[in-house]
């Protein structure tokens, strides 16, 4: 069976699908497989364990912060009345690692992915999205 991503859709444009992330709580420390876990299960309603810890971080252009993404294997997922973004309408959806070129529009998620993939030993399949005319490549809004 080919590999799976679970991704969220964006609070700030619905329209669009992330990679559930976040940030480490001060209890957590250094402890970003806990963060990972623990944000999974916030944005997603997603419960599984880690399998492995991706070999380098991702910086969003323009951003001064660095994501650490791990794999997860998803064991059980939440009903949407049973975490909180789920029930303030947040989105989930299970995409083909095929389908991750259409899926993001962060170059950051974009090469997570492709990193995710690779570690799977799946071939990714990830091309630039095609964009709108007007659309912007950083995520900010376009103008009007």
């Amino acid at each position: 069976m080919a590999a799976q991503v679970l991704l969220v859709s964006s609070l700030r444009r619905p329209d669009r699908w992330v990679l559930p992330a976040g940030k480490v709580e001060v209890h957590e420390s250094t402890d970003f497989r806990a963060a990972a876990l623990r944000e999974t299960e916030e944005e997603a309603g997603a419960l599984g364990t880690v399998l492995k810890e991706l070999e380098r971080d991702f910086e969003a252009p323009g951003s001064n912060h660095r994501t650490r993404y791990f794999l997860l294997r998803v064991e059980r997922l939440l009903a949407p009345a049973d975490y909180e973004e789920g029930r303030a309408g947040r989105r989930r959806r299970w995409f083909r690692a095929d389908e991750c070129a259409s899926a993001v529009s962060k170059p950051s998620h974009r090469e997570a992915l492709e990193a995710a993939i690779a570690a799977l030993g799946e071939e990714p399949a990830c091309e630039e999205p095609a964009r709108k005319t007007g659309e912007r490549t950083d995520g900010a809004p376009s103008p009007a």
